[in-house]
């Protein structure tokens, strides 16, 4: 996968209104990472 365990450096670009706080940030991170496997990994339910 395109994600090495979780730039957070993109994902606070992608949305930087999430990555006010570090725990938002975190939270959002797994979101991201859940929804790239479940969409490129998981065929269970793809997102996009």
């Amino acid at each position: 996968a395109l994600f090495k365990g979780c730039d957070l450096l993109i994902i606070a670009r992608f949305d930087e209104a999430r990555a006010e706080d570090d725990n938002e940030i975190d939270s959002y991170c797994r979101s991201a990472v859940a929804m790239f496997i479940a969409a490129h990994g998981g065929n269970d339910h793809a997102g996009g």
